[in-house]
Formats: structure tokens, sequence, C-alpha cells
């Protein structure tokens, strides 16, 4: 549902609570009922403290007229626990995430459809918080109950298809992932349609699989299908889109196409701030990969990969070489000539040197004492003298190394 079409049902849901409260009383069933549409309505909406205070109402009102273990009261206790756990507050959302399915499972049994929704609810919980082997068991035994119980193709258990490969896939366990992709992938497909959401995210998931194994041709088109499709769907603010916007940077970061990375992740940023607030882990995380991706960030990654003086030799200079040359692409030069291995063409010259290219390493290097401030010039100077002593050098060691 989109913003507009969720404000206008936000306000016929108020009405109906205003109309509720006069005809059956605050203290009534059916004021707390529409108390906890309100509060889901605020909570898709983004508002998540007012949704806490909306669902905060119902559930004291549904404990007290119904009982705490009442199926009704139960619903509006996971509202309010995926509800806090988009506040950050995690212990309060997973001890209400398990009062949910102990009780479920006591009143409606394991096998129940309600049970396994609230299992998969906590394995959500366990998968956001970062304890991914955890969720991934409960999501398998999730699939197990809902084949079993919905059948393979039901919406409920193609969703859970779809959270156990992102899970898999965050635990680089790819091939298991890329088959359980492809699995949720055909059958939503056939049941949902190929621009239904879901479907979107999963192609995302089995791009991003694909990436990992280095499959970058296979993952580019399926990366494209999701973003334009999700973006016409959803708008560039909703959860889904930002995933799937997150992971599309992540491939063109990978296929060296750094600057169209960094315009995807600034396309993302406001909608992070929107759904999660600029503090939280998500948000940040996404900016500070902004700044990897920058001129800047890029050509700090390729120094630490070709400093001559670096401490580990065994490091991917290819990489590196790569990095400084997406750094260049981006912006000026001579806006970037600040010495400390920030200076694009000095970084340059050493990750050329690294990778054996000398004479473009020396000329390089020129450039950069010719664009360096005067007040740098010395040790500019003193980096061109060094790379001309080490060319030498391997020339010498070859030379040595030739047959009389």
């Amino acid at each position: 549902m989109e913003l507009g079409e969720l404000s206008k049902a936000k306000r016929a849901w108020q009405a109906v609570l205003e109309e509720e409260e006069q005809v059956f009383g605050k203290d009534s069933k059916e004021a707390y009922s529409t108390l906890d549409h309100l509060g889901i309505i605020e909570a898709k909406i983004g508002n998540f403290e007012e949704a806490e205070i909306f669902l905060n109402r119902a559930l004291k009102g549904r404990s007290r007229l119904l009982g705490k273990a009442h199926l009704q009261t139960l619903a509006t206790l996971n509202n309010l626990a995926s509800v806090l756990q988009r506040l950050g507050r995690v212990d309060q959302a997973a001890n209400f995430f398990e009062e949910v399915l102990g009780n479920r499972r006591r009143i409606l049994g394991d096998d129940h459809t309600d049970t396994l929704s609230a299992l998969g609810n906590l394995g959500s919980h366990y998968a956001s918080s970062g304890r991914l082997d955890r969720a991934a068991i409960i999501f398998k035994e999730v699939i197990d109950g809902q084949d079993a119980s919905l059948g393979p193709d039901h919406p409920d258990t193609l969703t859970n298809r779809h959270n156990l490969a992102l899970l898999l896939l965050d635990l680089e366990q790819f091939e298991e992932s890329e088959e359980v992709a492809r699995q949720a992938l055909t059958a939503l497909v056939n049941s949902l349609g190929g621009r239904h959401p879901l479907t979107l995210a999963t192609e995302s998931v089995l791009a991003g699989v694909l990436d990992r194994q280095g499959q970058h041709v296979q993952a580019r088109e399926l990366h494209a299908e999701a973003v334009e499709g999700i973006r016409a769907k959803l708008g560039d603010s909703h959860r889904t889109t930002l995933d799937i916007l997150f992971r599309f940077a992540e491939h063109l970061e990978a296929t060296g196409e750094y600057r169209r990375a960094l315009e995807i992740l600034d396309l993302a940023i406001p909608g992070h701030v929107q759904q999660y607030g600029k503090d939280h882990p998500y948000t940040l995380k996404l900016e500070a990969s902004a700044l990897d991706l920058g001129p800047k960030g890029l050509t700090f990654r390729a120094w630490s990969l070709v400093n001559p003086d670096r401490k580990e030799r065994k490091t991917d200079v290819i990489l590196g070489l790569k990095l400084i040359r997406g750094a260049l692409e981006q912006f000026p030069i001579e806006s970037l000539c600040e010495h400390g291995g920030s200076c694009p063409l000095d970084t340059l010259a050493w990750a050329l040197y690294a990778n054996g290219h000398y004479a473009e390493a020396i000329a390089a290097s020129e450039n950069a004492l010719r664009l360096a401030p005067n007040s740098d010039k010395v040790e500019y100077q003193g980096d061109l003298d060094r790379i001309l002593r080490m060319v030498d050098e391997v020339d010498q060691r070859l030379e040595d190394s030739l047959p009389d």
C-alpha cells in the first residue's frame, strides 16, 4: 500500500475509533481492535513511536478484557514486538516474540499456522539481531511445517523460503542459498507473477548469490529487473526497495562501477533515514558504504593495498589498481591531490608499480609531482626518486638473472 493510501486508511480508522468510543465506550473490544489496526498502519507509514502508543493501549485493554493469553491479545503483543524491534529495543521485542510463540504453542499446537507464523517472526528477529545461525534453523523448521500445513506454494511458505535464502547468503552458504532462492523464485513467478514485490525481492537475493560466486553477468539482468520493478511498485523509500538497491550497489562495486554504485547509495540514504532514523545501524552502514565509494574512500582503500611500506605484503594489488582507477574516473585529479597517501596520482603510481607497470608508474609519479602544491614538492619528489630507484633495482635483478 502506498503512503497516500496508508494516510487515507489512517484517517478512516481514526473516524471509526471515534464512532466506536461513542457507541461502545473507550473500554470496549471494538475500540481496542481499532487501536490495534491504527498501530499497524502507523508502523507501515514509519511512525513507530505513534504505533507503540496505539498498540500499548490496545494491549492493555485486551489483556484486561480478554486475558493475556487470549489469541487477540497475543496478536497485539506480536505487533508491538515488531514495532519495538524497529525502535531498537531488541531485548524487549525478543521477550514479547517468545511470549507469543509459547502461548500459541500451548493453545494451538506446534503445527498450527499461527504458531508457525509466530516462530517465523522470532526467526526474523534473530536475523535482524545478528543471530543468523539460530535464525536459519528456525526458518527451516517453519518451512517444513508450512509445507505440510499450507503447501509449498503458499505465499507464507514462499516468504520464509525467501528469508531462508537471504540468511544463507549472509552466512556465505552460497550453494544452498542459490538452490532455495531458485526454488522460491520459480514458485513465486507461477503463483504471484514476476512483478510481485516478493518475487522481485527474491530475484534480488538470487542475484546477490550469483555475485558472491563471481557470476556477475547473470546477476546483472536479475538486478536490473528487480530494481526497475520494485521502484515502480513500491517507490524509493520502502524497506524492500532499500534492500534491493543496496544489493544492486554491492553488485556495481564488485564490477568496478563505483560512480553508479555511489549514485544508488545516495538514492537509498533518505529512505533509510525515513524508515530507520539517522542513527540506526542500517543507516550508518549505508552512509559508511557511500563514503567508501567516494573518491577519497576509494583512494584510501587502494593505498592500504599498494602502500610500499605496508606490513602485509600479500595484498590484492590488482584490486588496489582497480579502486584507484575508479577514484580517478569520478573526480578531477587536481581537486584531490593531498599528500599522505590520499593523492590519486601518487596512489596510482604505487598501484601501477605493485602490478609491474613500471613506465606508467613513473609517469603517474611525475604527474603527481607536477600537480603537488609547493609545500609538498619535496615529499612528492622523494616518492618519484624512490620509484625510479626501485625500478632500477628490478631492472638490475632481471639483468643479473639472465645467462651470460
